[in-house]
């Protein structure tokens, strides 16, 4: 049998996984719909649940899913977490939805996070583009609906992440 390092086995337990998820495709705004309460097409349904699934297939666990409060993305949240059979609550905060800065997201996550080890974050654009490009390097696509960012980040600790930090990263975008 081979023996595995320690020191292999201490870069392993350090990783921490931070996952980006643009919303899925949503109605068109309307002087009759609030931009929150936007729901997602039916397109939009399909184009999540095919993520949720990619997603779930890189066999990376969710500890944590976080979500904007708005009708879109807590759908989107939703169809991955019954896609991964999450059992936990899914976290709904206004902040996902306003304007923030990297800065102002990274303070924020280390809020949230704990000692979680891999997190789903389900925003909105330009926020949720300019995250995945700042914490990747600029290693992003295009962000349309429903892509996700898979940051693979070597830290500890959330309240070690910051831009610069070594990141590997996938992107997902819609099928």
């Amino acid at each position: 049998m081979q023996q595995v390092s320690l020191f292999k086995v201490k870069q392993f337990i350090r990783v921490k996984t931070l996952i980006l998820m643009r919303h899925s495709t949503a109605e068109h705004g309307s002087s009759n719909i609030d931009d929150v309460n936007r729901k997602l097409t039916r397109h939009g349904v399909l184009v999540a649940q095919n993520q949720a699934a990619r997603l779930q297939s890189s066999l990376i666990p969710l500890d944590l899913i976080l979500s904007s409060h708005a009708v879109r993305a807590i759908e989107t949240a939703s169809l991955v977490a019954a896609t991964y059979s999450f059992d936990k609550s899914i976290k709904q905060d206004p902040f996902l939805y306003l304007n923030y800065t990297t800065q102002d997201f990274i303070q924020w996550l280390i809020q949230q996070a704990g000692t979680t080890k891999s997190i789903l974050v389900v925003g909105h654009n330009p926020e949720i583009s300019s995250l995945a490009h700042r914490l990747s390097d600029g290693k992003t696509d295009a962000f349309q609906p429903g892509t996700i960012a898979i940051l693979v980040i070597d830290i500890n600790d959330w309240k070690d992440l910051e831009v610069g930090r070594k990141v590997g990263a996938t992107f997902l975008p819609p099928m």
